[in-house]
């Protein structure tokens, strides 16, 4: 927290001083209480002790003072506000390896469910595109604001053979601001099921764009099809596009039945690291469902938002009025007197 007059602060110095004349009024009456010689007559005709009770009138003022003084100083936080306008895009590894059962029920189904919730998370001004990548990289669904559309697309996806992770960071800059795509649209944007196919390792250098650009991507195996993923890196780090990585599935691999065969299938961690170091982002392990959803709740309250300063002096006066309120309804209540 930051104040804008923090000259203002001195004043909490009165603070201590009344609490040291509380505890002075307090001992005074103790004082005067022993005074009266017959104790067993005292006890008989002296009102029940309110114990603890009789502090709180006091506390809950002290804590108004204290916040009076805090907004004399006019208080400033940083808050979390939607970026005006911003382009997310989900890259989702659809290998046949995302049918490997270590999360449950696969790791498909898995990150399709995460991934809408981190869709639900975004500010609403944010557009949001699909793209998905085996042995080739598919958009299916250029950038909108319409995150229904969205969710209803990542639950259409399927699996299908290979991983291109390159393919898919290059796919996603095409439909960025500054990507060839950019300004290509299908007839009805918002409509799912209208997949464009990019040309294939077109890394061409492209301008860098001051609209905030992010690619989330996410796989569980190593790339093994299309132009490398290092390479796509470096034209993302060329336009200003972070590209998030997370790698999901055990360590030591999952199974999955392909061609009639049971196979192992491994992550490479080393290159979804380096993909994000290069482009200034970070890379996130999610060996699990519950590590998975944490990973894009996350990504989701960071992702399209930006921390801006916002002085709150209105809540924290508001604050001090309630307290004052409650210290003395309170005292009213329990003495039928003010503190």
């Amino acid at each position: 927290m930051e104040f804008a007059w923090p000259l203002a602060l001195l004043g909490l110095l009165v603070v201590p001083l009344l609490i040291a004349a509380y505890v002075l009024l307090q001992r005074r009456r103790n004082r005067y209480a022993v005074r009266f010689t017959n104790l067993a007559l005292l006890k008989e005709v002296a009102p029940r002790a309110p114990g603890w009770r009789r502090h709180v009138p006091a506390a809950l003022f002290l804590l108004a003072v204290t916040a009076m003084i805090l907004a004399l100083a006019r208080p400033q936080l940083e808050v979390p506000v939607p970026v005006e306008q911003s382009y997310v895009m989900l890259a989702i590894d659809t290998s046949r390896s995302m049918e490997a059962n270590d999360l449950q029920p696969t790791r498909m189904d898995a990150a399709k469910e995460a991934a809408k919730q981190f869709v639900g998370a975004l500010p609403k001004t944010a557009r949001v595109g699909v793209v998905s990548f085996s042995d080739r990289a598919v958009i299916n669904l250029p950038p909108t604001e319409d995150h229904k559309i969205v969710i209803e697309t990542i639950d259409k996806l399927g699996t299908q053979a290979a991983t291109s992770i390159g393919e898919g960071i290059v796919a996603s800059l095409s439909v960025l601001p500054g990507g060839e795509l950019s300004q290509q649209r299908p007839a009805n944007p918002n409509t799912p099921g209208n997949p464009q196919t990019p040309g294939q390792g077109s890394t061409q250098q492209r301008p860098a764009s001051n609209v905030p650009a992010t690619i989330v991507l996410l796989s569980d195996g190593a790339s093994n099809r299309g132009v490398s993923p290092l390479q796509a890196a470096r034209e993302a780090k060329e336009r200003n596009v972070k590209v998030y990585t997370i790698g999901i599935g055990t360590r030591e691999g999952g199974t999955v039945m392909s061609g009639g065969q049971l196979l192992r299938v491994y992550l490479d961690e080393a290159t979804l690291k380096r993909v994000a170091e290069m482009t200034d982002a970070e890379y996130f392990f999610a060996p699990t469902e519950r590590d998975l959803n944490r990973v894009y709740k996350s990504l989701g309250t960071t992702v399209g938002w930006e921390r801006e300063q916002t002085e709150v002096t209105a809540g924290v006066t508001a604050a001090a009025l309630v307290l004052t309120l409650a210290g003395g309804l309170l005292s009213l209540l329990w003495f039928n007197r003010l503190p």
